[in-house]
């Protein structure tokens, strides 16, 4: 009897374990580092927390494009989680996000290893500032009992775009994010498929945003310097 008692209680016992996961790894804005140095007059935008372009620069006139290596020093320390990959594996999601951010924006830019004319050329520094993978065993018990994979995985990134000639930095960013909220997806199962989906989605939108006019990022920021959590 004992033991018929004891397996009616693991599902409860299971769904409570992972909704206290899933509060954990709910995604908010991130502390700032120190990384860009100013945080002021940023906005919100689709996929970014924050976001900031200099008035007046129109980044059409750019012609070249240098990518730094991921920066990985801010990397938040995360005591409350075990992080669960090696440094292979983040070396992995570095030299993605450096390729990813490469492909993306050499649709617009002539993507080079260092500045072939300064006065034409942007250099993209960015920083991985937080990295939880998805607890993939968690999920495969939960997606067992209650058909739901719970922990999401979180990551976060801090960047800039920094004029070569002048050494003026004409555009930041940060964004922190869990995984997608959905019943089924394979990211759930992977480590660090979340980070990955959203390294794609930070460089397309940082292009979509380097495409418009002055007068057209007025409009697509909304005029707003609300942070709201996503």
């Amino acid at each position: 009897m004992k033991n018929i008692r004891n397996t009616k209680l693991l599902p409860a016992v299971v769904l409570f374990v992972s909704l206290c996961l899933l509060v954990s790894c709910a995604s908010k804005p991130h502390k700032q580092t120190g990384f860009l140095g100013d945080y002021s007059n940023m906005v919100q935008t689709k996929n970014f927390h924050r976001f900031y372009t200099e008035p007046g620069v129109d980044f059409k006139t750019y012609k070249n494009i240098v990518i730094k290596p991921v920066n990985i020093t801010y990397l938040q320390k995360l005591r409350w989680y075990d992080e669960q990959y090696n440094q292979m594996e983040l070396k992995e999601l570095t030299d993605f996000m450096k390729q990813e951010f490469a492909e993306e924006l050499g649709k617009s830019y002539l993507i080079n290893q260092s500045p072939a004319k300064a006065s034409e050329t942007l250099v993209l520094e960015t920083a991985l500032v937080k990295l939880a993978p998805v607890d993939v065993g968690s999920n495969v018990i939960t997606s067992a009992v209650i058909a739901m994979p719970l922990s999401k995985g979180e990551v976060a990134v801090e960047g800039r775009m920094v004029d070569a000639d002048s050494g003026k930095t004409v555009l930041r960013f940060t964004d922190a994010r869990a995984g997608k909220d959905n019943f089924v997806n394979v990211k759930d199962f992977t480590k660090l498929g979340h980070a990955s989906v959203a390294v794609t989605e930070w460089a397309v939108e940082l292009r979509g945003i380097m495409q418009l006019g002055e007068a057209e990022r007025k409009g697509y920021f909304g005029g707003t310097f609300e942070l709201k959590p996503w």
